[in-house]
């Protein structure tokens, strides 16, 4: 509801559960977040019951010909996905190389640890990847308040899950999408 997501796996909410809030629809928003988590969550356990020792064999068998494979496939894939802003596509790949690069490699060599112990061990995923998410909506959020300067809205706090509306929403986006393919 702010624009800035509690978990790595919540980020693709934030996307369209702020605009709703804006827009005066927060419950709607956080209805749809908890059920399509909730769904998502039971196909994903069933395909990991199912498939998972399936995966696991298949992934041991990599070499490092496959693994290069699959980093020139990803910067392949920054490329395509940065839609007219390639510089700013590939700098952000860049740096995320250049965050993956502190500690210890498989080697057991440290990497630029800058002296510090606690840098041995890298950056941990889960906390870069939400830092760098609300960093970007904080500065974001500075910047509407130049912008608005005293404008003082009056904010609702009540916040009502209308789950009738949700079931219709996320079974029409089912029959659309099933009609579709």
């Amino acid at each position: 509801m702010l624009g800035i997501p509690g978990t790595p796996s919540s980020i693709t909410t934030v996307y369209d559960g702020y605009p709703m809030a804006q827009k005066g629809e927060p419950g709607r928003a956080l209805g749809i977040g908890v059920a399509s988590s909730f769904l998502g969550t039971i196909i994903s356990v069933a395909v990991l019951v199912f498939f998972g020792p399936l995966i696991a064999n298949f992934s041991m068998n990599f070499r490092p010909w496959e693994i290069t494979a699959l980093i020139v496939f990803a910067l392949t894939l920054v490329a395509g996905l940065s839609s007219g802003a390639l510089l700013k596509g590939l700098m952000a790949a860049a740096l995320g190389l250049l965050i993956t690069t502190v500690g210890y490699d498989r080697n057991s060599n440290l990497r630029f640890d800058f002296g510090l112990p606690a840098m041995g061990s890298g950056f941990e995923i889960l906390p870069v990847m939400i830092g760098i998410f609300a960093f970007s909506q904080l500065l974001g959020n500075i910047e509407k308040l130049k912008d608005e300067k005293s404008e003082t809205k009056k904010i609702d706090t009540n916040v009502t899950i209308p789950y009738g509306q949700i079931i219709k929403d996320m079974a029409g986006q089912s029959l659309i999408r099933f009609a579709l393919h």
